[in-house]
């Protein structure tokens, strides 16, 4: 039996819902491709029977994508369906479209989710959380407020990170000493004292934020990413610590990634051996100062960062954690391929 995909392309922005999904999708994952190469591409090779997959929003009308839905489903009788994001919202498959089927048919579900590190994300999602077999959020390895949940919802979850397809990110020659590319307004609004203490210490910073008129191309980002020596990141995100994916940025672009102390990052990485972290606003510039001048052990930092990420963090490595969560169901890789 074959798996079913939901893959949001967003190919059309005639809704306004679905317009809105295409900003916060895009900007979740820096890359329009994502789907492709994250989820379809590696499950094409690793599974052993051939996907189908199903693009909820491929014709811009949503009524009759559920009809279409329906009758794939029926169709393929698939032994897993995987949804590459939900959000209680129209531009999404209610519970219920997935529910009704699920109960005839009797596959399994796996669901990935974002903006997670929030009170908000369990109120909002519990009814798709209840009814999956493997909930895979991608930036909070700790799991946060799973103390919420019923024994049998937390077995369900899964602690991976945000994927990257091979050779997104480039490893340029370091010509930029320090950059900080985000958010400085709103609940990131704390931000600003470490930004105002690089700068008041007159360190080299190139500093881009999206408060600002202008929003970096993705071209521009992953350039200067890949060109910057240290690259900061706060993970502190509404309600909890995040593991967000300017980490892997940084890590697969060769950069000395300099991250917020927080237990979310060092469930993956070793601080020092792998990353830098930093307590306050002081610690930060300290530490700043000490590795510009200290190249050698800078460059191995970032180096040793950057191997472990691309040994440890593929689409493979993710895909055997999913594929473990459901391993009492009908889900079959093709473990010769998972082991090479």
């Amino acid at each position: 039996m074959p798996y079913l995909f939901f893959i949001y392309a967003f190919k059309s922005e005639k809704s306004k819902d679905l317009a809105l999904a295409i900003r916060c999708y895009e900007d979740l994952i820096k890359d329009p491709s994502y789907d492709i190469y994250i989820i379809q591409e590696p499950l094409m090779e690793m599974a052993s029977s051939r996907p189908g997959v199903h693009y909820w929003d491929k014709n811009g009308e949503l009524f009759s994508n559920r009809i279409r839905f329906f009758r794939n489903i029926l169709k393929w009788k698939p032994s897993v369906l995987i949804l590459s994001n939900w959000v209680n919202d129209p531009a999404y498959p209610a519970v219920w479209q997935i529910k009704l089927p699920k109960k005839i048919i009797g596959f399994q579900i796996a669901v990935f989710w974002y903006d997670t590190c929030s009170r908000g994300f369990l109120r909002d999602s519990r009814r798709m959380i209840q009814i999956a077999n493997a909930n895979v959020p991608l930036e909070t390895p700790q799991l946060c407020y799973l103390d919420q949940l019923e024994p049998r919802i937390k077995k369900t979850f899964v602690a991976v990170f945000t994927p990257f397809r091979p050779g997104l990110w480039l490893d340029l020659p370091k010509t930029t000493s320090v950059s900080f590319i985000g958010s400085i307004g709103r609940y990131r609004s704390y931000r600003r004292e470490y930004i105002e203490a690089i700068l008041a210490a007159n360190l080299p910073l190139y500093l881009s934020t999206s408060d600002q008129n202008r929003t970096l191309s993705f071209e521009e980002y992953r350039r200067i990413i890949g060109s910057t020596q240290i690259v900061v990141n706060f993970s502190m995100s509404v309600d909890c610590h995040q593991l967000k994916g300017r980490v892997f940025e940084a890590l697969f672009s060769g950069a000395l990634l300099w991250e917020s102390e927080n237990t979310q990052t060092s469930t993956f990485f070793v601080p020092y051996r792998h990353y830098v972290p930093f307590t306050s606003s002081e610690d930060l510039v300290r530490k700043i100062q000490y590795y510009l001048l200290h190249s050698e052990e800078r460059n191995a930092i970032a180096q040793n960062g950057k191997a472990f990420a691309q040994e440890n963090f593929t689409t493979n490595c993710l895909w055997m954690s999913i594929f473990a969560t459901l391993k009492d169901g009908q889900l079959q890789p093709n473990t010769e391929f998972l082991l090479k």
